[in-house]
């Protein structure tokens, strides 16, 4: 049991030390902040077009959009955290019944964290927008969403492919 503990601390700290190690170069943080301003300018014109709302509004709801997505992200990149050392721990072997128990609470309170947040975030839409507009807004998003997924599936399955 002590031997196990050992490994398991020995893996934590190695894990914890190798992290600036997997940090993304420059190229990629820049090709990262690329897209983000694309996919804000792309969203802007579907507030702006396909919704219908005026400059004022866009922006106001812009604005909602950014607050939430900052909160989303800190839970997300948490939730990525602790999926990271259950895969460490699934890899390590480990019988640590609580260590995978604190991960899988952990998972569970983002997941919900997450769906408060997405809540909350409808709530102030639904004030902002009229039901009308919040529904084109959420069916937008959604497909905006999709087409990520699909743009992503695809550049990782076109970059596998090259791998082998």
């Amino acid at each position: 049991m002590t031997r196990n503990w050992f490994r398991y601390l020995a893996f934590l700290c190695m894990f914890a030390l190798s992290a600036p190690a997997f940090a993304q170069p420059s190229g990629a943080q820049a090709k990262r902040a690329e897209v983000e301003a694309r996919l804000k300018k792309w969203r802007g014109t579907i507030l702006r077009k396909d919704v219908g709302l005026d400059e004022k509004k866009a922006t106001d709801i812009e604005h909602t959009l950014d607050k939430f997505q900052v909160e989303r992200e800190k839970v997300q990149k948490e939730m990525r955290q602790q999926q990271k050392i259950m895969r460490a721990l699934f890899d390590l072997d480990s019988n640590d019944q609580s260590a995978y128990a604190k991960s899988l609470q952990s998972v569970r309170e983002s997941t919900a964290k997450l769906q408060t947040l997405r809540l909350a975030e409808f709530d102030e839409l639904g004030k902002q927008l009229s039901p009308k507009q919040e529904a084109k807004l959420l069916r937008l998003m959604r497909q905006m969403e999709q087409k990520l997924r699909d743009a992503v599936r695809r550049f990782k399955k076109e970059h596998s492919d090259d791998a082998e």
